[in-house]
C-alpha cells in the first residue's frame, strides 16, 4: 500500500517545474531581434528570465549574458549570479569593474570555501566603496562573528542572522 502510495506521489508531482508559460518564447523571440539599447526590450527580457530560474541553461544563459554589456555593473552582476547559482564557470575578470560584480566575485570566493580570497575581495571592496555598508558588513560574518550593533533600519535578513548567530545556530 506504502508503495502504491509512493507511486501515485510520484506520478503527479511534476519533477522539474515547467517554465511559466510565455516567458520561454518571449526569451527566444527577444533574443532573435536584440536591441539592448532599448529600455522596453531590456526590461522585457529581465523580466522574463528571472521567472525562468529553472529554465534550461541554454535559454536563460544566453539572455543574461545579452543584458550584460548594455546593464553596466549591475548586468554584469547579476550575470555572475546565474553562473553561481548553477555551477557555471564566471566570466573573466574587467578592468574597473563596479561594486555589485566585484560583491558577486567575494560571494562566488566565499561559497566555493576560499575564505582566504573573500577576506582579502571583502577588505578591497570596503576600501574602494566605503559608502557601501554590504562591504564591511559581510566581513564579521566572515570571520564567524555578528555585527555588534544592529541597525534599526536592517532589513530582515539582517536581523533574522543577527538572531540566529546570538542563538548559535550559525556555528
Amino acid at each position: 500500500m506504502v508503495r502504491l502510495i509512493l507511486l501515485l506521489l510520484a506520478l503527479v508531482t511534476p519533477q522539474e517545474p515547467p517554465a511559466p508559460p510565455g516567458h520561454a518564447e518571449r526569451v527566444a523571440d527577444l533574443l532573435a531581434a536584440p536591441r539592448s539599447e532599448d529600455a522596453w526590450w531590456r526590461n522585457t527580457l529581465y523580466q522574463s528570465i528571472t521567472r525562468l530560474e529553472h529554465a534550461p541553461v541554454q535559454l536563460v544563459l544566453p539572455a543574461w549574458q545579452a543584458l550584460e554589456p548594455a546593464g553596466g555593473g549591475v548586468g554584469l552582476a547579476n550575470l555572475i549570479l546565474y553562473c553561481r547559482r548553477h555551477g557555471l564557470p564566471l566570466p573573466g575578470e574587467r578592468l574597473g569593474e563596479g561594486a555589485d560584480p566585484a560583491l558577486e566575485r567575494a560571494l562566488a570566493a566565499w561559497g566555493s570555501g576560499d575564505l582566504e580570497e573573500t577576506r582579502k575581495r571583502l577588505e578591497r571592496g570596503a576600501a574602494a566603496w566605503p559608502q557601501d555598508a554590504r562591504w564591511a558588513g559581510n566581513l564579521p560574518w566572515l570571520h564567524g562573528r555578528p555585527p555588534a550593533v544592529v541597525e534599526s533600519s536592517a532589513t530582515a535578513r539582517d536581523l533574522a542572522q543577527a538572531v540566529l548567530a546570538a542563538r548559535g545556530a550559525l556555528d
